[in-house]
């Protein structure tokens, strides 16, 4: 409160916004479905569909026209948490994915993962509906994930 007095911000601005009702914020959950694509691609959607289903095409669609290179992308399917880290916002009227928001752990050295420190990334809203509080609703969406912290030990 004192640093929002000291910088003339409202607190209130962080809260969630109201979304229109043909906005849907909801888990990445849409999976690959036979037929899988040929090759080693239909292999790893055998194994892992939600990482190859719907969902997460858009995900890296957005990600390219946000102007993520190759090695971004790779990151994205197979260094990331997956489809379980992202939350999408879908326009039920249309069916279209039009926003994505991870919660991902912080990683040291590419594979070493931190249990609790975790941060929000890959936060893409198409254009036309920026300002609508579908990235507010997004990241508030990301922070009910988050567990309580475990109380400190007593002495």
């Amino acid at each position: 409160p004192r640093a929002a007095a000291v910088q003339r911000r409202d607190p209130a601005r962080l809260l969630p916004r109201p979304l229109p009702e043909n906005i849907l914020i909801r888990p990445a959950n849409k999976r690959a479905e036979e037929p899988f694509t040929p090759g080693p691609v239909g292999i790893m959607e055998k194994l892992n569909p939600g990482d190859f289903g719907p969902d997460m095409r858009v995900v890296v669609e957005m990600a390219k026209e946000a102007g993520a290179g190759p090695l971004d992308i790779f990151r994205i399917l197979f260094l990331d948490q997956g489809w379980r880290s992202y939350l999408v916002a879908e326009d039920t009227e249309t069916g279209e994915v039009i926003g994505t928001a991870q919660l991902g752990r912080i990683q040291i050295g590419g594979y070493l993962y931190m249990t609790d420190d975790l941060q929000i990334r890959n936060l893409w809203v198409k254009p036309e509906y920026r300002g609508a509080g579908v990235g507010n609703n997004l990241v508030h969406g990301l922070l009910t994930r988050l567990r309580a912290p475990a109380p400190a030990a007593g002495p």
